[in-house]
C-alpha cells in the first residue's frame, strides 16, 4: 500500500468537533490518490461520536478507537502498528491532526509524489497557522504570524536543516522511520511539546532527509481538540521541554547530558538553546557520520521500553 491516511482526534476535552471530523474526512476521501486508505485514530471520544462517524463513513475508511487517556504521539503509533497488523505495512504514514482541512484533492498526491521523489524519511505540507516558522527561523513577525514562510521556499522545497523543524500538522512518515525505530513513528516519551525538535536527528541517523512542499498550504484550525489534552506541562508543573510522560524510564535532563548524545551529534530543543547539536558529527548532506550510533541512542533514550509502555496494553477497538 502506498499511505495510511491517519486522522488524529481526541475527546478528552470533551470539545468533539464532529460535523468538523466529517467535513475533513469527506474532503480526504476526495483526493486523487490510489492504493491508500484513510483511518481515524480516535483517542477517548464519546461513544456518540463513534457511532455518527461509522455511520457517516461506514466500510470506506477505517477505525481505531482508544479508550486509554494517552497523549497523541503514543495513539498515533498504536494506529499505524494495528494498520500494519491487519492491513500490512505502507511506503508512509500520513499524520493529519483534527484541525486540517484540505481544499484540493490534489494535495495528498502531490505530498505523495514529493516524498518518493529522494530520500525523504518525512514530507510535510505548509499550513496558514502554527506553522512554527517563527519559532524555528525567526521568520515574521512574532510567533501568530506566517508571513515569513516564502523566505524558506525561494529555492524550491525546503530540507530542513539539522536542528531545526517545523510544528507537526500535515506530514508523511516513512517506512524506514517504522522499521528503524521500534515500529513506531514519534517518539513516545514526550507529554506535549518538543517532539518535533528531534525530526531531523532521527533522519539524519538512518541517513533520510525531512523536506517541506513549497507549493502545498493547507487550511488549519488551531486547538480543534484542545491542544495536548489532558497532558499539560503546567499541571505537571514543568517546563514545556522537560515535560514527559509520567511513566518515562528516563529524565530529559538526563538524556540530554548523555555524553553518548552528545558525541555523535544529538541535539534537543534548540530554538531555546537547550542543547545545540555538534556540527562536525554531520556531513555536507545533513547525514549522521555515525549513524548506527546515533540511531541507537534515539531509541534507547526517546522511545518507552516495552517495560515502560507496552503498546498492545490500551484498551482499543480497531475495526478494518
Amino acid at each position: 500500500m502506498k499511505l495510511y491516511i491517519i486522522f488524529n482526534t481526541c475527546g478528552i476535552s470533551k470539545r468533539e468537533n464532529v460535523d468538523f471530523y466529517i467535513h475533513a474526512i469527506n474532503n480526504l476521501l476526495a483526493q486523487d490518490i490510489s492504493d491508500s486508505r484513510i483511518v481515524i485514530s480516535s483517542c477517548r471520544n464519546s461513544f456518540e461520536v463513534r457511532r455518527l462517524l461509522m455511520d457517516e463513513f461506514q466500510n470506506n475508511i477505517s477505525y481505531n478507537f482508544i479508550d486509554d487517556i494517552l497523549p497523541v504521539n503514543i495513539t498515533f503509533n498504536h494506529t499505524a502498528q494495528q494498520c500494519v497488523k491487519e492491513m500490512g505495512a505502507a511506503n508512509g504514514y500520513l499524520y493529519i491532526d483534527s484541525g486540517i482541512i484540505l481544499e484540493r484533492a490534489d494535495v495528498v498526491r502531490r505530498l505523495y509524489e514529493l516524498h518518493i521523489s529522494g530520500p525523504y524519511g518525512m514530507t510535510a505540507a505548509r499550513t496558514d497557522t502554527d506553522a512554527g516558522t517563527f519559532l524555528w527561523f525567526n521568520e515574521g513577525r512574532d510567533y501568530s504570524d506566517e508571513s515569513g514562510q516564502d523566505k524558506l521556499f525561494k529555492d524550491g522545497h525546503f530540507v530542513i536543516p539539522i536542528g531545526k523543524t517545523i510544528n507537526l500538522h500535515i506530514q508523511i512518515f516513512d517506512n524506514s522511520i517504522f522499521e528503524n525505530y521500534n515500529h513506531c513513528l514519534l517518539p513516545d516519551i514526550f507529554a506535549s511539546h518538543c517532539t518535533e525538535s528531534t525530526f531531523s536527528f532521527l533522519n539524519a541517523a538512518i541517513h533520510k532527509k525531512f523536506i517541506i512542499h513549497k507549493d502545498i498550504i493547507v487550511k488549519h484550525y488551531t486547538s480543534m481538540d484542545g491542544a495536548s489534552s489532558g497532558f499539560r506541562p503546567e499541571l505537571a508543573k514543568v517546563l514545556g521541554w522537560q515535560h514527559l510522560l509520567p511513566f518515562s524510564h528516563k529524565k530529559i535532563l538526563d538524556i540530554i547530558a548523555d555524553k553518548e548524545g552528545i558525541e555523535c551529534g544529538f541535539g534537543y530543543e534548540e530554538c531555546q538553546n537547550i542543547l545545540m547539536h555538534d556540527k562536525t558529527q554531520f556531513d555536507k548532506n545533513g547525514y549522521a557520520k555515525q549513524p548506527g550510533r546515533l540511531r541507537n541512542f534515539i531509541l534507547k533514550n526517546l522511545y518507552l521500553p516495552y517495560e515502560s509502555f507496552d503498546y498492545e496494553q490500551p484498551t482499543f477497538k480497531f475495526i478494518k
